[in-house]
């Protein structure tokens, strides 16, 4: 909910993660949504990001990086 409340407002993500003290080191990080990644994604009309994926894989075998067969968008099904 805060990352879509955030993907509403970049602006307010950067008021929230630079300026607020508690929240600085996650900046120093290099946290980011990678909106440049989703945007192209869009473009180049591909379902998913294969490096996402393959990480997610490594982090969490058990569970699924989607939760849709397909793109919802070609009648792809939901799996939970």
């Amino acid at each position: 909910m805060i990352a879509h409340a955030h993907l509403l407002s970049p602006f307010q993500y950067f008021n929230d993660i630079a300026e607020r003290s508690q929240y600085a080191p996650l900046w120093a990080s290099g946290i980011a949504f990678p909106l440049r990644l989703h945007c192209g994604l869009i473009d180049g009309k591909m379902w998913t990001d294969a490096l996402s994926e393959k990480t997610w894989e490594k982090q969490y075998p058990f569970s699924p990086y989607q939760l849709w067969d397909d793109s919802p968008a070609k009648g792809g099904c939901l799996t939970l």
